[in-house]
């Protein structure tokens, strides 16, 4: 077993099931095994009644952002595609500032959503990985329970129920705008 100096901090953020290090020679009550699967069944259960509030109080924002973004971004390029910029000066003061910004709006919109995505799902892995470590009866049926709400209970955002934000919706959104923009240089005056 690894000892601890006395000075030093606690690792209070830290559990068995976030890391893959092996803890076979380290005693763990199977109580305090039993205590953290509950308290994380109850913490995914108010985690999803809060994105279930989050979804319907910032759908039409997130809507909106991702419709802006996307208006921004065919205008901003139609009009690269259209004009001759000499200068960068000339770069900052078209609407190709305004697509830049809807576009970084729009990826930290994914990117977040989709790491908060992504550590749920690491979740479900870890208590597999404790399910081989032996343990009793109680302790497999609890954490059965919660892979089972994991996976009946998805962590999932979406814009008032028409598409999932996540990080595929930036690939999406790309094609989208790639397409419009093929269009508008097709039928340009």
């Amino acid at each position: 077993m690894k000892v601890k100096s006395p000075d030093a901090a606690p690792d209070v953020h830290r559990t068995p099931l976030d890391s893959n290090e092996d803890h076979s020679d380290e005693v763990m009550s199977s109580w305090s095994l039993l205590h953290l699967v509950e308290e994380c069944t109850l913490c995914h259960s108010s985690l999803m009644e809060e994105i279930g509030r989050a979804n319907s109080l910032f759908g039409p924002s997130m809507l909106s952002t991702v419709i802006s973004a996307f208006l921004d971004l065919v205008h901003s390029g139609y009009h690269i595609c259209n004009s001759q910029l000499i200068s960068p000066l000339e770069l900052v003061r078209t609407p190709v500032s305004n697509g830049v910004t809807a576009l970084i709006h729009f990826l930290l919109l994914c990117w977040s959503t989709g790491s908060a995505i992504s550590e749920s799902q690491t979740i479900g892995v870890n208590l597999v990985k404790q399910l081989g470590r032996g343990v009793d009866d109680v302790m497999k049926r609890e954490i059965h329970f919660f892979i089972n709400q994991l996976s009946h209970k998805k962590v999932e955002f979406s814009v008032l129920g028409v598409f999932h934000v996540d990080m595929e919706l930036i690939l999406t959104m790309s094609q989208v705008v790639a397409s419009y923009l093929v269009l508008l240089l097709q039928f340009k005056p």
